[in-house]
């Protein structure tokens, strides 16, 4: 199943998968960070999902909030609700173009203690004023 709180991106993803011809797929528009989610958590409400895939939404969350709205930054949200759908054992896999590979690791582990370090995809590198770096990172966490 894929998400977004995005109408037009869950109607894009639709498009996608027609044309490519793949079936089997479901698509939903939910606010998985305010919205209720009784759909996305398996029977009496437990967590059931083995893999959660992040490709871009913590980062817009993390541009996108007001930070003198007076409400709780959507970012101080996700780690939790990252977990609560995950099984023990499942993973969560994140790709920034925003944060650090170290950033991610430390705010993901300080919020969610059951969330540990597991790996990371390596990405091509360059270097620029004596930095070297890569244009995005790639963490994977496993749910204790």
């Amino acid at each position: 199943m894929g998400i977004d709180y995005s109408e037009a991106s869950v109607q894009l993803s639709e498009q996608i998968a027609k044309s490519r011809e793949v079936e089997g797929l479901t698509f939903k528009v939910v606010d998985f960070v305010h919205g209720k989610t009784p759909n996305l958590h398996g029977q009496d409400g437990e967590a059931c999902w083995d893999l959660l895939l992040d490709k871009g939404t913590y980062d817009a969350m993390a541009l996108s909030a007001d930070p003198g709205s007076g409400q709780e930054h959507p970012t101080s949200l996700y780690p939790s609700r990252v977990t609560a759908l995950l099984k023990p054992g499942g993973f969560f896999l994140i790709t920034s173009c925003n944060f650090t590979e170290q950033e991610i690791e430390n705010y993901f582990t300080s919020k969610e203690p059951s969330l540990k370090y597991h790996s990371r995809v390596r990405h091509p590198t360059y270097t620029f004023g004596g930095k070297s770096g890569s244009i995005c990172s790639t963490i994977a966490f496993r749910k204790e």
